[in-house]
C-alpha cells in the first residue's frame, strides 16, 4: 500500500535533532530573543516543565473523547446515532492507513495548543466523502485569505511552496485578532516561558557547581593572564561540579575566598518554579493540578478546578474543533441532518456512588431511560428499559393512559378523541383516582349502615375513613376509598416487580456461575470438605455472594423503597421521612434469608448423596433455581424474588413511612382476587404497635378444601405468604 506523502514528510530521512536546528530556524525565521536572554524556540519552550505538561495533558485529554455522528430528524429535532455514517469511522476509528483517530487527534490537538492552530489534509473518495486526514504541522502551513476563500501554502521536505484549497484542509484557528491566523502563544508568552527556562538552567548549573555559588579568589600582589588563568583552572578542577562538592579547600598564605551571587533561596528559586507552573496554567488555559502542581490543593477544589477546565477551558477547543468538522468535513447537503459531538461525559465520570445517584434521578424524574444510562456505563440496553418513568410513582407513562377495562389502574384514555389530551393528567393522578372514588361511592351509598364489613359506612364517599380503632372491619365504601388511595403505590409495585426481577435474574446468574465453578474446582482437584468450606465461605458475610448483592439487588432496592416512601407519604398528606440505614438493613437480611436457604440445600446434597453423584445432584439444584422445573409453584429463583420482595420491601417501607407521619392504626387491603385466606385479614384494623398475625397464630377462611395458614413469624405487613400481593394502607 502506498502511503500519501505528497510533502515529503512521511518518508525515511534524517529529522532535525530540535526545533533549534539552524537550517529550520532558517525556514522558521529564526528563535525569539527574550529578556532573559533566551533564544525561545518551541523545543525551547516545551523545555520548561509547565508548557510540557500544558500541551501534552490538554491535547491527550482533547484526544481521549469519543467523536460521534448523529442524524437530527428535521420533523421533531430528535437525534439518533449515525453509526454507519463514512466520517464516523475516520474521526473515531482510523484516521489514515497509519494512524489511528486517537493518534491523529493528539497530533492535531498538540500543533493547536503550541501554535495556536492546527490543519489536517482532507483525502476524499471519488464520491466526495471524507476516508483519510493527515495532520500538516503548523510550522510548515501559511494560511490566507484570497478573496472570499481560504488557501493554505505548504512547505514540503525540499522547501518548496505547494497551495491546497479550502475544501481540502482541515483547519481550527485559536484566539486571533485579525480574524484569519490564531496567536502563538509560545510567541506571545516568550518571556513568561523563558524566565522558567532560565531558573530551570540556573538551578542545573547550580548543582553542577557541587551546589556551591560563584565567588572570588583574592591574592596578594599582581598575577599576569596566564597565571589567573590556571588558578582558575586549578579550583574548578578540584571544587566545581557535585563529585567535588563538600570539599576542603586549602589556600595559600595570604589567599581568600569571597562569595558572590544570590543563593537559590534568596533568589526565591522554589517559589519562583512554582509560580512558573501556574503561569504555564494561565498560558494554555489549565488548571495546576493537571500540571501535577498541588501547593493549593485540597479534595474540594480540585474537583472544581477539573470542572472548571471542561467548562472554560476545553470546552472551547471542542466546540471550535466541532463545529469545523460539521462545516468541512461534512458536504453541505448534508450538514442540516448530520452532526458532530464530542463526548465529554466521559471526563465528568464521578465516583460510582456520586453517579449511580445521578443516574437514579435522571430516571427518577423521567429525562432518562434506564437503557439511557446503561449506554453511558457502556453496557447493552435490555428489553423494555427505554420507557421513561414519571416521578410521583416510576409507572411507566404508557401504563397512565391505559384503559381502566383491561383491570388495570390507568387514567381515562383521551377524551372526545382529542389526540392533544393522550398522556396529560391535568389533575395529579391521586386526585383524579380520589374523583373518581368519589363518584363510584356516591353511587353506592344506600344508608348509615357500620361495623360489620359488607355494610355501608359513614362519612363522605371517596374520602379516606375517618380514624379507627383497632379491630374495626372497614365498610366496603371505606375500602373503596382506600383502595383508589392506594392505587398508584400498587400500579408502582408491578412495576418494581419487573424490575426486582430482572435484577433477581442477573442476580442468581452470577451466584450461579460462582457456584457451578466452586463445584468444578473443588470437586474435580479436592474433596467434599474443601467444597463444605468454599461454600461456607461463598454465602458467608464475607464472601463474593455478599457482594454480588451489592451491585445487583441493592442499587434496585433502594431507588424502589425511595418511591414507594414518596408514594406512601403522598397518601396520608406529608413529607418523606427518615428511613435512616433500614433499606441496607433490609438488604443485608434478604442477604442472609437467601444464603441459609441455599446454603442449607447444597450443604444437605454434600452430605447425604454418594461421592460419586454429588455433582449431579447439586447441578440438578441449581438447574431448578435457574428454570424452576421441579419446583411446585413452578417458578424460577429470580421470578420468587421478584414476587416477594416487591411487596415484602412495599409493606415494610409503607409501615415505616405511616409510623414516621403519626399515623396510629394500620389497614390490611386484600388484592381483587386474593384468597380465602389473604381474604380473611381484609379490612382489618390494627394498632401501630401490634400485628395483623402474631407468631404461630392461625388464619383459617373456614372455606372448604382450604388448608388454615400457620405464621412462623409475626406478620405486621403483607405479604402473608409466597404469591401473597394485598397492601397496607394507613386507617
Amino acid at each position: 500500500m502506498r502511503i500519501w506523502d505528497p510533502f515529503g514528510w512521511w518518508s525515511k530521512r534524517e529529522h532535525p535533532s530540535n526545533l533549534g536546528d539552524p537550517a529550520l530556524l532558517a525556514l522558521l525565521g529564526g528563535g525569539r530573543e527574550t529578556a532573559a536572554g533566551i533564544d525561545m524556540t518551541e523545543a525551547v519552550a516545551l523545555s520548561a516543565s509547565g508548557v510540557w505538561a500544558a500541551v501534552k495533558t490538554n491535547a491527550e485529554t482533547a484526544a481521549q473523547l469519543p467523536k460521534q455522528m448523529f442524524q437530527r430528524n428535521l420533523e421533531n429535532g430528535d437525534k439518533d446515532r449515525a453509526r454507519s455514517h463514512p466520517l464516523q469511522r475516520v474521526i473515531q476509528l482510523q484516521a489514515n492507513p497509519i494512524q489511528s483517530a486517537y493518534d491523529f487527534w493528539l497530533q492535531f490537538f498538540a500543533n493547536f495548543q503550541l501554535r495556536g492552530n492546527a490543519y489536517a489534509q482532507i483525502i476524499r473518495s471519488n464520491g466526495g466523502q471524507v476516508k483519510e486526514l493527515w495532520v500538516l504541522p503548523s510550522k510548515f502551513v501559511e494560511q490566507k485569505r484570497v478573496g472570499n476563500a481560504l488557501q493554505f501554502m505548504i512547505t514540503t521536505k525540499g522547501g518548496q511552496k505547494k497551495p491546497l484549497p479550502q475544501n481540502e484542509v482541515l483547519y481550527v484557528n485559536g484566539f486571533r485578532l485579525d480574524g484569519l491566523v490564531g496567536m502563538n502563544p509560545v510567541a506571545v508568552g516568550k518571556d513568561s516561558i523563558s524566565l522558567g527556562v532560565a531558573m530551570e538552567r540556573y538551578g542545573s548549573k547550580f548543582f553542577a557547581n557541587g551546589g556551591s555559588l560563584h565567588g572570588l579568589l583574592k591574592l596578594i600582589g599582581s598575577l599576569d593572564k596566564e597565571r589567573k588563568k590556571d588558578i582558575a583552572d586549578q579550583w574548578r578542577d578540584q571544587f566545581d561540579g557535585v563529585d567535588n562538592s563538600h570539599k576542603t579547600a586549602v589556600l595559600d598564605e595570604g589567599t581568600s575566598y569571597e562569595s558572590i551571587g544570590a543563593a537559590p533561596k534568596d533568589s526565591q528559586l522554589l517559589d519562583g518554579r512554582v509560580f512558573q507552573v501556574q503561569e504555564a496554567a494561565r498560558r494554555f488555559a489549565s488548571t495546576p493540578s493537571r500540571l501535577q502542581e498541588h501547593s493549593r490543593s485540597t479534595l474540594k477544589n480540585v474537583e472544581q478546578m477539573n470542572q472548571d477546565y471542561l467548562s472554560y477551558s476545553l470546552a472551547a477547543a471542542v466546540a471550535m474543533t466541532e463545529a469545523a468538522i460539521n462545516m468541512q468535513l461534512l458536504h453541505e447537503s448534508e450538514q442540516e441532518a448530520f452532526f458532530v459531538e464530542f463526548n465529554v461525559d466521559a471526563l465528568l465520570r464521578a465516583d460510582t456512588a456520586t453517579r449511580f445517584k445521578a443516574y437514579r434521578e435522571a430516571i427518577l424524574s423521567g429525562w432518562m431511560s434506564p437503557n439511557e444510562v446503561r449506554d453511558k456505563e457502556n453496557m447493552n440496553p435490555v428489553e423494555g428499559a427505554d420507557a421513561l418513568l414519571i416521578p410521583m410513582n416510576t409507572m411507566q407513562m404508557s401504563e397512565l393512559v391505559g384503559d381502566d377495562d383491561e383491570g388495570g389502574d390507568g387514567v381515562a384514555p383521551p377524551q372526545d378523541g382529542n389526540p392533544d389530551t393522550k398522556g396529560r393528567r391535568g389533575k395529579t393522578f391521586l386526585a383524579q383516582r380520589r374523583k373518581g372514588a368519589e363518584k363510584k361511592g356516591a353511587e353506592k351509598k344506600e344508608g348509615n349502615g357500620k361495623g360489620k364489613q359488607g355494610e355501608e359506612g359513614e362519612g363522605e364517599a371517596g374520602s379516606m375513613p375517618a380514624v379507627r380503632e383497632v379491630g374495626y372491619v372497614l365498610t366496603r365504601a371505606e375500602r373503596a376509598s382506600v383502595e383508589d388511595v392506594i392505587a398508584p403505590r400498587r400500579a408502582l409495585r408491578r412495576l418494581g416487580r419487573k424490575t426486582i426481577e430482572e435484577a433477581a435474574r442477573r442476580f442468581v446468574r452470577a451466584e450461579l456461575r460462582e457456584l457451578r465453578a466452586l463445584i468444578k474446582k473443588h470437586l474435580g482437584r479436592r474433596g467434599v470438605e474443601d467444597l463444605t468450606l468454599a461454600l461456607e465461605e461463598f454465602y458467608g458475610n464475607r464472601g463474593d455472594l455478599p457482594e454480588i448483592l451489592a451491585k445487583t439487588l441493592g442499587p434496585v432496592f433502594e431507588a424502589y423503597a425511595a418511591e414507594v416512601a414518596l408514594a406512601a407519604a403522598g397518601e396520608v398528606g406529608g413529607i418523606v421521612p427518615d428511613l435512616g440505614d433500614f433499606v441496607k438493613e433490609y438488604s443485608e437480611s434478604f442477604g442472609a434469608r437467601h444464603s441459609n436457604s441455599h446454603l442449607n440445600q447444597l450443604l444437605e446434597i454434600v452430605r447425604d448423596s454418594n461421592p460419586e453423584d454429588t455433582a449431579e445432584i447439586l447441578e440438578q439444584r441449581l438447574a431448578e433455581w435457574e428454570s424452576g422445573r421441579n419446583e411446585e409453584d413452578g417458578l424460577d429463583q429470580a421470578s420468587k424474588i421478584g414476587d416477594r420482595e416487591a411487596v415484602q420491601l412495599e409493606g415494610a417501607i409503607a409501615g415505616l413511612v405511616f409510623a414516621g407521619l403519626g399515623v396510629t392504626t394500620f389497614i390490611w387491603i386484600a388484592n381483587s382476587g386474593a384468597c380465602p385466606i389473604c381474604m380473611e385479614l381484609d379490612g382489618r384494623v390494627v394498632g401501630r404497635e401490634e400485628v395483623f398475625v402474631e407468631a404461630g397464630g392461625t388464619v383459617d377462611p373456614d372455606v372448604e378444601n382450604v388448608t388454615p395458614l400457620t405464621t412462623r413469624t409475626n406478620v405486621s405487613h403483607p405479604p402473608l405468604h409466597q404469591g401473597c400481593d394485598c397492601t397496607l394502607a394507613a386507617a
